[in-house]
């Protein structure tokens, strides 16, 4: 783990903000059981179960999983080259989705089966935030019914998230409750800042307008580099610190990852700097 760069310390004010960009960094990447990879770790790995979806559906989303996440995370290709790329696979995914014939139902039954490794500490960081009534956005490049499935599913009570602010991909059920189409554009991971800017600007307005900038804070999560951008939704004036988790080709990004967040955690880190960092800051609020 680095050491945050030098900055200015968070203000006294009477609320500090977390905020968490994607929902997939809540839990851990795709883990190795028995020796076998396991996919269920993402919003869109649920759907790697042939028992609800074809053979030839679960197979060739494992395949583009395995070749575009290399594109993604490549330190040779260009910006322009990877947003092409991911553009490409989540088209792909979307539209063989639709044809599944999937229900609700379905994504209940998969969210409830999905083995899926929470980031050690997740549900204590939202059990401190709602204590002290700190506002979390989760905006992903995944599935927002999914996202609620698995919440409702393994978070240990429904109290834990509520008052979760989600942002991502959604389904669009047709009149039979099947799944027909997809919102428009599709949201991935290095088109995010233009994605979600208006949803990050509505959550400011709600729960800070009232407040100067320079006394909002951020605590901003990520796990890819496009993620640090995020930060410029807010307001210059406000105390950003960017935390970077490190999950993939360690050794040719690490120092892309120091150059732009505050904090790096490796080795797929736990949510523990995170909650160090929050006790820390309310443990000199006299508003707490």
């Amino acid at each position: 783990m680095r050491v945050p760069r030098k900055r200015k310390a968070p203000c006294q004010s009477r609320r500090c903000p977390t905020f968490s960009p994607l929902f997939e960094r809540l839990t851990h990447p795709p883990f190795a059981v028995n020796g076998e990879l396991v996919y269920g770790a993402t919003t869109f790995s649920v759907f790697n179960d042939e028992a609800y979806f074809s053979r030839d559906f679960v197979k060739k989303t494992q395949e583009e999983y395995e070749k575009y996440v290399a594109y993604e995370f490549s330190d040779t290709l260009s910006h322009a080259e990877k947003v092409e790329y991911l553009e490409e696979w989540f088209a792909s995914f979307f539209t063989r989705l639709t044809r599944e014939n999937v229900s609700m139902e379905v994504l209940e039954k998969v969210a409830s089966k999905a083995v899926v490794s929470f980031r050690q500490g997740t549900f204590h960081l939202l059990r401190l935030c709602q204590l002290f009534g700190v506002p979390f956005l989760v905006l992903s490049a995944g599935i927002s019914q999914v996202i609620e499935k698995l919440l409702e599913v393994h978070a240990p009570s429904s109290s834990v998230t509520r008052g979760l602010e989600i942002g991502a991909n959604h389904l669009v059920f047709d009149e039979g409750g099947r799944v027909q189409d997809f919102s428009k554009p599709v949201i991935h991971s290095l088109n995010k800042l233009e994605s979600f800017r208006e949803f990050v600007d509505a959550s400011y307005r709600k729960h800070f307008d009232d407040f100067p900038p320079e006394e909002i804070n951020v605590i901003l999560l990520g796990d890819h580099i496009g993620d640090a951008h995020l930060a410029s939704c807010f307001p210059r004036e406000a105390n950003v610190i960017k935390i970077g988790f490190l999950n993939h080709f360690e050794q040719s990004l690490l120092q892309t990852y120091k150059e732009t967040f505050d904090v790096v955690a490796m080795n797929d880190g736990s949510m523990r700097v995170v909650i160090e960092l929050l006790l820390e800051v309310f443990k000199a609020w006299p508003h707490v």
